[in-house]
């Protein structure tokens, strides 16, 4: 299990960003901008490509020591991310892959079942009064012009 976040720390800043930009993920690797996966698109989360450092900050930050190991060992790690601190009932996968030259780190949120997406249930509330707008009779003027 991940660690609980500790605003406003980066870690805590990732977390809320997910949940409150309705993301999918957010994706770091070195060399790169970070960024969300977000139903708008990517959206950069950082003004500079991340160094190495940063990523293994995170992952030291995020990864539980067990997880940690198991991606010194094997090149890759997963692990659960249940956040209590300010996002109650948030969860999280992170998974984290080192290769020859690269370091990956990308966590996931998870939606609980039946839970909407921001906003597609704003665009299904549009798409609903446009529907109904299109269903409207036209004014008598409209049928019959003068």
């Amino acid at each position: 299990m991940c660690r609980k976040a500790r605003p406003p720390g980066a870690r805590g800043l990732l977390f809320r960003a997910l949940v409150e930009l309705d993301g999918d993920a957010a994706v770091m690797h070195i060399g790169q901008k970070p960024y969300l996966v977000a139903p708008a698109g990517a959206i950069e989360i950082g003004e500079c490509c991340l160094t190495a450092g940063a990523v293994e900050t995170l992952i030291v930050e995020i990864l539980p020591d067990s997880a940690r190991d198991v991606l010194r060992v094997a090149g890759a790690a997963h692990a659960n991310c249940f956040m209590t601190e300010g996002l109650p009932g948030a969860s999280f996968t992170a998974t984290a892959t080192r290769t020859q030259g690269a370091i990956r780190l990308e966590i996931h949120r998870l939606r609980r079942p039946g839970e909407a997406r921001a906003s597609t249930a704003a665009k299904a509330a549009s798409r609903a009064r446009h529907l109904h707008d299109d269903l409207a009779l036209p004014s008598a003027d409209e049928l019959w012009p003068v």
